[in-house]
């Protein structure tokens, strides 16, 4: 079988695993039933990559000063990933049409700086002050997290909560460059990629 999808919910903090059967599938599945799962690490690596290229965005994106954009909805998957933005219509348009430009621009230094990757769990008043405290825009809404420990992932120094599997540094982005934007509903996306051979 092939895990296809592993979700979580906040409500109840169970983690599914979704598969799919080469064939029929064996007889139902009953609690207390074992399986072992084996780990595609080239398929996961490519995944991770992708991923921290979406956090890399966020920190081009910071670099930039437009700290009152929101991170609201990201795609870190190979066909079309993205990051979007609330707010996005504030952004002056002439400042718009040079963005993927410039953004391309932060991303060549963030993985000439080599910075590596932090990820650390924090109480979630901490993570409340140390994500949002200091912050002009309040960015990340904790309210959805029922655990009293949050994880936080840091990816050429922007810091968000997050429980997905990165690289161990911005230098291994150096493949990636975002591709264009898009305004959707006075929101910006920033779609971003592999380079072009």
């Amino acid at each position: 079988m092939t895990v296809t999808k592993v979700s979580f919910s906040f409500d109840t903090s169970l983690v599914t695993h979704h598969v799919s059967f080469p064939s029929s599938p064996p007889s139902p599945l009953s609690m207390g039933d074992t399986y072992s799962l084996e780990v595609d690490a080239a398929h996961r690596a490519t995944l991770s990559a992708y991923h921290s290229a979406g956090h890399l965005v966020d920190s081009a994106i910071y670099r930039l000063g437009y700290d009152y954009l929101k991170p609201s909805k990201g795609y870190h998957f190979v066909d079309g990933p993205y990051v979007e933005y609330n707010n996005g219509k504030t952004m002056p348009e002439a400042e718009r049409k040079t963005l993927p430009e410039r953004l391309n621009e932060q991303f060549a230094q963030l993985c000439n700086d080599d910075i590596p990757t932090t990820v650390c769990m924090m109480a979630k008043e901490d993570a409340e002050e140390h994500l949002n405290g200091c912050r002009l825009q309040k960015n990340f809404d904790l309210s959805a997290f029922k655990d009293p420990t949050v994880r936080i992932v840091g990816i050429a120094g922007f810091t968000c909560p997050c429980g997905g599997t990165h690289v161990a540094s911005s230098a291994m982005l150096k493949d990636f460059e975002v591709t264009g934007i898009k305004m959707k509903k006075g929101d910006l996306r920033v779609k971003y990629g592999k380079k072009k051979p």
